[in-house]
């Protein structure tokens, strides 16, 4: 639900939407035009409904009912491509299949000697072959940490709901 929305307004939205769909199978059964009322403060809410509806269909189906743990099924799921495919296979399973390149990894991408070619290249193999096994996902967490704290406004910092200083103290 991230596309063109900010992480504030999906942690705004995401708690009543979990309290409304609580199991896979309720965002399955949605329908997408409810659905699509209830994030519609995320702006892209038609197309966001269909990928999630879509997106709890398929994992149901193919992968009974658990999220996929390799990049290739991830990126079956509707609406999830390699940045949430990664997110998801980091954040959940530990699996460190790429960076996230966002906005925060490419406005430090040039410090560090990455060029646009090099991060596309990078982005698209799934590992960024200047890191060290394991170390791939935390160098994208890293990068988001460092970032809203240095460049974000106090108010979009306070929107974090979880602790990514953990994630600096690992490995």
């Amino acid at each position: 639900m991230s596309a063109q929305c900010t992480d504030k307004r999906v942690n705004e939205v995401t708690p009543g939407l979990f309290k409304k769909y609580p199991t896979i199978t309720d965002f399955a059964n949605a329908n997408p035009a409810e659905l699509g009322q209830d994030i519609r403060s995320t702006g892209f809410f038609n197309n966001k409904s269909k990928s999630l509806i879509g997106a709890a269909r398929k994992i149901l189906a193919d992968f009974s009912g658990r999220v996929p743990q390799t990049m290739e099924e991830m990126l079956t799921i509707p609406g999830a491509a390699r940045k949430t495919s990664n997110v998801v296979l980091g954040a959940f399973y530990g699996i460190a299949a790429g960076v996230v390149v966002d906005t925060h990894v490419q406005r430090v991408s040039p410090a560090a000697g990455f060029d646009q070619a090099n991060r596309s290249r990078q982005n698209r193999a799934g590992s960024n072959q200047d890191s060290a096994e394991g170390k791939v996902d935390r160098l994208s967490a890293t990068t988001d940490f460092f970032m809203d704290a240095r460049c974000a406004s106090q108010e979009s910092r306070a929107v974090w709901n979880v602790d990514r200083s953990d994630m600096l103290r690992q490995g």
